[in-house]
């Protein structure tokens, strides 16, 4: 929803947001993508599936909704002449964003940038939309009898602090940013424990090079309980940093085990980890897990 959040007030776009899928498809309700004339889209609801027709698609002149099916089980070699490998249901709302006018999608984004659950409730028959923040979950209290309701509920991206301004620290901020972390960062312990004191974020990484400043960052982000903990550099250093035993928030060296070398490399390997000890996923090979690929719970945003 980021991008949704940037959108100027007097420019016109269309969302697109999947909210229902019967079979297999590569993305699952809530994947958004917002199309804005004379500029590239942001987000993927498929796998280069339904993006083409998606956003050739013109907005209703009312402003309404519209709700669009594609029956993929046939191959979608049927349809466009290419084996993408989607082969379900997909349901797509398409929701005009007007230059200039209320929207319950640009109310939403903009809580959520401010840090706030949101929930859209669009009725997927007649088109009855609003925007919910930190209220009913359900919406059932606005629902129409029989009628199909969609309720497209996010939560605040996570917050990851790192402390370091080295050279080194400028890919970790961008990588963390591409996948939707709000990032913080700081290089003076004070500075780092004034932003405890306002807000615990949900990860953090110490990786300043200077063993007194990390020291103290490390006790401090260990007392304020911050579910995710990655220290830089050798398993030693930080042993000499804060003894064992560690709880389990803390991961030295930080990230996951994939050969990084660059600073680069070393920033995907810590932001995957992040990801997945917040979502408690394994972090292994995905070909080796059992079960569906996608998460319950996961909401998928811009």
């Amino acid at each position: 929803m980021r991008a949704l959040a940037e959108l100027p007030e007097g420019e016109t776009a269309t969302l697109a947001v999947v909210v229902a899928v019967t079979g297999s498809a590569y993305r699952r309700p809530g994947a958004a993508r917002l199309v804005v004339p004379g500029r590239p889209p942001a987000g993927v609801v498929s796998g280069g599936c339904l993006e083409a027709d998606l956003d050739l698609r013109e907005p209703r002149r009312d402003g309404r909704g519209e709700l669009r099916r594609y029956d993929m089980r046939g191959g979608p070699e049927d349809l466009w002449g290419v084996a993408s490998g989607c082969n379900g249901i997909v349901e797509v709302w398409l929701q005009p964003i007007p230059a200039g006018q209320a929207s319950p999608y640009r109310s939403a984004a903009r809580w959520l940038a401010e840090g706030r659950a949101v929930r859209v409730v669009t009725m997927l028959e007649s088109g009855r939309q609003w925007a919910e923040v930190d209220g009913d979950p359900s919406g059932a209290h606005r629902r129409g009898v029989g009628e199909r309701a969609f309720v497209d509920a996010r939560s605040p991206a996570p917050a990851m602090l790192v402390y370091g301004r080295g050279a080194d620290a400028g890919p970790m901020v961008a990588g963390a940013q591409a996948v939707g972390f709000r990032v913080g960062q700081v290089g003076q312990v004070d500075d780092l424990t004034a932003h405890l004191a306002t807000a615990r974020p949900a990860a953090a990484v110490v990786m300043s090079h200077h063993f007194p400043g990390d020291q103290a960052a490390l006790a401090a982000l260990v007392a304020a309980g911050v579910p995710y903990i990655g220290v830089l550099g050798p398993l030693e250093r930080t042993r000499r940093l804060l003894p064992p035993p560690w709880p389990p928030a803390l991961h030295a060296p930080l990230g996951l085990d994939i050969g990084a070398e660059s600073a680069e490399e070393i920033a995907v390997a810590a932001v995957a980890q992040a990801l997945a000890v917040l979502r408690g996923a394994g972090g292994g090979h995905l070909g080796e897990r059992d079960g569906p690929i996608h998460r319950a719970g996961v909401a998928a945003g811009l």
